[in-house]
């Protein structure tokens, strides 16, 4: 199989909407050096990790790329040590949640799918939102990382949306860059991205 880097042009206009101005992208290579070459030269204001590959681990994983997730677990590494945020979209959530011990598991009929997610708001009451789905693998409530808390969940109970306790960490199961999410989706995420930054900020 030829490995290739790539990143979806739709990110540029994803990112620039959900924070509310243009964004400047530094895709990086699979390369973990080099990877830790851009960060001695930038200071990036927010992590992505975006959708793509199997995850490592499991005998039914099929497009795995030991290249990217040492890439990523520099870049995972360099957030620690800088507190820097991590957006994580679908295999970057799954791979977000292994890192920090969970677990994923196989699903079924979740590819080029829409459902409904439930996110319990301020109120202690759940809000429903439409949002895509193009994933082979889930992260189940029993298999989240015992470091981060439920956000928003399927009716199945997988996790749809997950926050670290201490870290600036957020991932999701959706991709925001696609279509077929409700209006009411990208707005409750535009307000979780941005406040993972504004927080961020706040501490430094």
């Amino acid at each position: 199989m030829e490995e290739r880097d790539g990143l979806a042009t739709d990110w540029q206009i994803c990112l620039s909407d959900l924070f509310g101005r243009e964004i400047l992208l530094f895709p990086i290579t699979n390369n973990p050096l080099a990877a830790q070459e851009v960060l001695e030269v930038i200071t990036p204001d927010i992590i992505v990790l975006t959708g793509g590959n199997d995850i490592s681990g499991r005998s039914d994983a099929v497009t795995i790329s030991h290249k990217r997730e040492d890439t990523e677990r520099t870049l995972l590494s360099y957030s620690i040590a800088t507190n820097c945020p991590v957006f994580a979209v679908c295999r970057g959530f799954q791979f977000l949640n292994n890192f920090a011990g969970g677990k994923v598991f196989p699903i079924k009929e979740h590819v080029a799918a829409v459902h409904d997610v439930f996110v319990e708001n301020q109120n202690g009451n759940a809000s429903i939102f439409t949002v895509n789905s193009f994933h082979n693998f889930t992260v189940p409530a029993n298999g989240l990382s015992k470091s981060f808390q439920i956000v928003a969940q399927d009716k199945d109970g997988n996790v749809e949306a997950a926050r670290h306790e201490y870290l600036p960490w957020l991932g999701i199961m959706w991709h925001p860059e696609r279509t077929n999410n409700s209006e009411a989706a990208t707005r409750w995420l535009r307000t979780a991205v941005q406040r993972l930054v504004t927080a961020t900020e706040e501490h430094l």
